[in-house]
């Protein structure tokens, strides 16, 4: 993994860490989103808004309601900041 993919992983955390209210980075990468970390989807929606503010993408809702865990969310922005 290179050190530009460990930097977007730990901006991602840090937004996801943000509107989540919670003051550690530290979620284990197979947390589901909704069951774990008890998004709802009101915060799902500012986290998303915040990422593609972030990191200027556009995150479709129907890739949106595919992502599950905090791995699948690492991996998704990744691919998507990779793919600009």
């Amino acid at each position: 993994m290179s050190a530009e993919t460990n930097s977007i992983a730990e901006q991602v955390r840090t937004i996801l860490a943000e509107h989540l209210g919670r003051l550690s980075v530290d979620f284990d990468d197979d947390a589901a989103l909704h069951d774990d970390l008890d998004m709802d989807d009101l915060d799902t929606e500012e986290t998303v808004l915040a990422l593609e503010e972030h990191f200027g993408l556009e995150m479709p809702a129907d890739e949106v309601e595919r992502l599950v865990t905090v791995r699948d969310l690492l991996a998704y922005v990744e691919r998507r900041v990779a793919a600009r």
